[in-house]
């Protein structure tokens, strides 16, 4: 599941078992996602929300590992927060940085506010302007009821 609305800062929910197919499509849109940023004069953060996402495999961990290894080839891609609360996720994510070093723009957060927070200073930091949103309020556009 994906949330724009606050687009240069997007939200990912992940669900399901993780593939190969997924873990291709998703370094692919981020590119371009953050190509675009760049290219409009911001920077792109994303936010994942893995708590309902399988365990990776390992040849999954490692293929997420040589994508994530180049983060900062990325043009306009700034940083990833990883929301993760289940300690068994935690374990894996922190196999595939352990193993691919400190070549990844990542951090873990305890919650979506956690990761507006620390978005908004990054975006601060950087000279761009934050989106408009309320760290304690944000509610991601797949839990909204229509």
């Amino acid at each position: 599941m994906l949330d724009l609305r606050y687009f240069p800062l997007t939200f990912i929910k992940k669900k399901g078992d993780p593939s190969e197919a997924y873990v291709h499509a998703y370094y692919k849109w981020r590119k371009a996602a953050s190509a675009f940023a760049h290219e409009n004069g911001m920077i792109h953060i994303v936010v994942k929300d893995i708590d309902e996402w399988g365990i990776p495999k390992p040849t999954i961990r490692k293929m997420i590992g040589d994508y994530a290894s180049r983060d900062t080839e990325d043009v306009g891609f700034a940083w990833r927060y990883i929301v993760v609360t289940k300690p068994v996720m935690r374990g894996a994510v922190t196999a595939i940085l352990w193993i691919k070093g400190d070549t990844q723009r990542v951090s873990f957060v305890a919650s979506y506010a956690d990761a507006i927070r620390t978005a908004n200073q990054l975006f601060q930091d950087s000279g761009c302007q934050p989106p408009s949103i309320d760290p304690a309020g944000f509610v991601p556009s797949w839990e909204l009821k229509s």
